[in-house]
């Protein structure tokens, strides 16, 4: 075997290799992004009324406390002011939205409110 058959036989070994890696990797963001792009519902929770689920779902990329303030901001007040929710000033609610970012099984992100918040709102 010449040095030039051993370089050969080297670099098809190192192409297989590297194409091993580079699939791995290639799955690897595939499912990274299948995950990031899964639609999270947000409903919101009252104690003593049925709950209701926003119109519409966010990306799990997108599922920020900004993002999700901004969704119920947009929903449509009696008075036209803004909206006053303590839960979002809570850990509860911290600990919910982390959850529902970084674990798979969690596909929905309860808002709870009391009955007096969720009058607030025309819905």
């Amino acid at each position: 075997m010449t040095s030039l058959e051993i370089m050969g036989h080297f670099a098809n070994g190192i192409g297989i290799i590297s194409g091993g890696i580079s699939l791995s990797i290639w799955l690897s963001l595939r499912r990274k992004e299948r995950f990031d792009e899964a639609r999270i519902e947000i409903i919101l929770v009252t104690e003593n009324k049925p709950s209701v689920p926003l119109l519409c779902q966010i990306e799990r990329k997108h599922l920020t406390r900004s993002e999700v303030q901004g969704l119920i901001g947009a929903l449509p007040t009696k008075n036209q002011q803004r909206y006053t929710v303590e839960y979002f000033h809570s850990q509860e609610f911290f600990d919910n939205l982390t959850l529902a970012q970084d674990k798979q099984e969690h596909t929905r992100l309860e808002i709870k409110c009391t009955d007096k918040e969720r009058e607030q709102f025309l819905i």
